[in-house]
């Protein structure tokens, strides 16, 4: 009778288990930061790649319209050319602001094909589309489908999510500002700069122009009656140094730290698109050297008073719902406007300057 062979299986002890347990989480450790890191500059490429596509649309548009810088152009002059007849009523207006607010809703309709019920009551009156909407002339242009991920930063995930479902957005399902006004789901991470489409200075009885409002995204409008026949009017000529000079940029320093802020504070490092089509990740900084270390930004002007050697301040008061806070227990943050508000305007510099306007600038000089 045969012997009976019995094979014992061999299987890992504790401690070689716990050892494999610890190699893995070391490698998850080593290379979760890595992968972070590579997600990081991935959206950074993107973010831009967007304002780089931006910035090639400006100079094609500017070649096919005399060289102007895109911005809204419907007047009352010109209210026909809005494709929906309840529009071509608010354009039909002395009021500029109110006809551009009607092209704007008028591309909006277009481009999505919806059939959007703007009363015109909350929407057009008092609502200024050059600030956070003025992109939507170069989607016009490009004939663009809306909404369009091209216009929104891949870390603005607020933004993100408005596109994915606007009605849901129109309906209160997402987090955003007061109102839930339809137009929010078709606005830009990126923000022209007013000198884009705004006078240079808007101080005395002969200037028209927009400047800031209360809080960081109010404005107020100076001497309307003269702003009619200038605003949107700006020519690539008229920007002085194209290398130094911001067309468009975010607000919101998004890859730095591990929460996002409002560019005014000073460790802020923004994605800039200039007007000679270069797009640059710049610090806001401080407007002067400190410690012997050269800052980056420009720290702006303030239109209603170009020949004070005072910036203006920017009151960040943020809905916290959807924008970035205030650092620490603020609710309100003040800084100068830097890029938003360019010393000199389109003549002006934003960035790497040799010569500081502020404070060495003596004032009643411009």
């Amino acid at each position: 009778m045969g012997s009976r062979v019995h094979r014992i299986r061999a299987g890992f002890t504790l401690i070689e288990l716990l050892v494999v347990i610890a190699i893995i989480a070391l490698l998850i450790g080593i290379l979760l930061p890595a992968l972070g890191e590579a997600r990081k500059a991935g959206r950074q490429t993107v973010d831009q790649a967007n304002l780089q596509q931006m910035g090639r649309a400006t100079h094609s548009y500017a070649a096919d319209y005399l060289n102007r810088i895109f911005s809204f152009t419907v007047t009352r002059k010109s209210y026909q050319m809005l494709s929906y007849p309840d529009l071509q009523g608010f354009a039909d207006t002395d009021n500029p602001i109110q006809a551009a607010a009607a092209q704007a809703i008028d591309i909006v309709r277009r481009r999505t094909g919806r059939d959007m019920d703007f009363d015109g009551t909350d929407y057009v009156t008092g609502w200024i589309p050059h600030v956070l909407y003025s992109h939507l002339i170069l989607q016009d242009y490009l004939a663009a489908r809306l909404p369009d991920k091209m216009v929104v930063s891949p870390a603005d995930r607020t933004r993100l999510l408005w596109q994915t479902d606007p009605k849901a957005f129109e309906r209160g399902e997402f987090p955003g500002p007061a109102g839930h006004e339809n137009r929010w789901p078709y606005s830009s991470s990126y923000e022209t700069v007013s000198f884009a489409y705004s006078t240079d200075r808007c101080d005395g009885a002969n200037r028209g122009g927009v400047t800031q409002g209360p809080t960081h995204r109010t404005y107020s409008i100076v001497n309307p009656q003269i702003l009619q026949n200038e605003i949107g009017r700006r020519s690539l000529a008229d920007v002085q140094f194209i290398d130094k000079k911001v067309e468009m940029f975010d607000s919101v320093s998004r890859y730095t730290g591990k929460q996002q802020f409002y560019y005014l504070y000073p460790d802020a490092v923004t994605n800039n698109l200039f007007f000679d089509g270069h797009v640059a990740w710049k610090k806001t900084g401080l407007p002067f050297n400190k410690g012997g270390q050269r800052i980056d930004a420009n720290d702006g002007v303030d239109p209603a008073n170009p020949t004070s050697q005072f910036p203006l301040l920017i009151n960040y008061t943020p809905e916290t719902s959807w924008e970035p806070p205030c650092r620490g227990a603020d609710t309100t943050y003040s800084a100068p406007g830097f890029q938003r508000w360019t010393r000199g305007g389109l003549k002006g510099i934003d960035f790497d300057s040799n010569q500081w306007w502020w404070p060495d600038r003596p004032a009643g000089t411009y």
